[in-house]
């Protein structure tokens, strides 16, 4: 995680307590992946694509996700 990255999910986790989650308890998706590579020693493995948005995810300290688009229903508003 650089500097950068740690003042991110700081600011993630401020953001959730502004409103009215505990950040702890229910973290952002980056922060949850950085607390199960520190209890794991690794990231979990899924597929190519996502484990490299998992890796910045926890590099940086940013919330990435994406969609199976194969399995996604209902309509695609970007």
């Amino acid at each position: 995680m650089t500097p950068k990255g740690t003042r991110i999910l700081r600011a993630w986790a401020v953001a959730y307590e502004a409103f009215g989650t505990k950040a702890n308890r229910t973290p952002c998706s980056a922060a949850a992946l950085l607390k199960r590579v520190r209890k794991d020693g690794s990231l979990p493995r899924i597929s190519p694509l996502v484990d490299a948005y998992n890796a910045v995810s926890v590099l940086y300290g940013v919330p990435i996700g994406g969609e199976d688009l194969d399995l996604y229903q209902g309509s695609r508003d970007f």
